[in-house]
């Protein structure tokens, strides 16, 4: 179902979202740092995106084990590029749970106006910055895992052919 579109293979375009959204997310967590007065007003941003972004991991991951279903004996040894992948779908899961409860503490405040859930919500999005900054690093290195499996033997094969 999610191994092509068209008659392309669908996960190098699916992985494309991943690997451009979730540094911009953590930029978006960073921002809200630097400008606590917009957290109340844009902080529902956050989990929503990172929601969107937690979907197309899902979309990523499942059509790149459909794409090593289809090569079969012919796929290469995935095994680091999957650990690296699962390893960041985690991180951005947890970016979601951090991030949704962040928005939660931020609306509990303003109607109990309890100090203390303000301080939580300045921590959850403290939280949501390490998740989003460690998704950020696990999905580069997920993808610059998946292009050294792709790109290493074509290179290498490359060289080989002697030039006419």
């Amino acid at each position: 179902m999610l191994e092509s579109i068209g008659e392309l293979p669908s996960h190098p375009l699916f992985v494309h979202a991943p690997v451009v959204c979730t540094p911009l997310l953590a930029i978006f967590a960073l921002v809200l740092v630097a400008r606590p007065s917009w957290r109340r007003q844009v902080g529902l941003a956050l989990p929503v995106l990172s929601a969107g972004l937690a979907a197309a991991t899902v979309l990523a991951k499942e059509s790149g084990e459909e794409l090593k279903g289809l090569l079969g004996d012919f796929a290469p040894n995935t095994d680091k590029h999957e650990s690296l992948a699962n390893t960041a779908l985690v991180l951005i899961l947890l970016l979601l749970v951090t991030s949704a409860a962040m928005v939660a503490a931020d609306r509990w405040t303003q109607a109990d106006d309890a100090a203390w859930l303000s301080r939580a919500a300045a921590a959850l999005l403290g939280l949501s910055v390490v998740f989003a900054s460690l998704a950020t690093i696990w999905t580069l290195r997920a993808g610059h895992e998946g292009a050294r499996l792709v790109w290493k033997g074509t290179v290498q094969s490359m060289i080989a052919l002697p030039l006419t």
